[in-house]
């Protein structure tokens, strides 16, 4: 089993994402402390190109961006041209704790590692 099919097995559970933008077709998101096993942290840059259709708590929405101070992911997963993403976000002044969960359609994916 290759890094990348290591790093995607895990679900991203309990990483951090710290940035999540949409420009155009083109989804971005940075992920911290992705741990494959006790030896092994990794931030991640996922990119999905053609992008077509993106759902939040199964509405279609325009636009994705970070939605509170700090986003906890819960599950992060893909089959085919279809990636799930599940989100808590929390803010803390007012303080809001939220579950979010995405469903993104796309053409191309691909996933870039740092070891920390």
């Amino acid at each position: 089993m290759n890094r990348t099919e290591s790093i995607e097995q895990t679900g991203f559970h309990d990483s951090s994402l710290t940035a999540l933008s949409m420009d155009g077709n083109q989804v971005r998101l940075r992920i911290e402390n992705v741990w494959v096993d006790d030896d092994n942290c990794y931030n991640v840059m996922i990119e999905l190109g053609g992008v077509h259709e993106v759902t939040r708590n199964y509405k279609t929405i325009d636009n994705l961006r970070m939605e509170g101070e700090y986003a906890n992911i819960i599950d992060l997963s893909r089959s085919g041209h279809t990636a799930t993403l599940v989100v808590e976000w929390r803010s803390f002044a007012p303080r809001k704790n939220e579950t979010c969960s995405y469903k993104l359609s796309f053409e191309t994916f691909a996933l870039r590692t740092e070891k920390q």
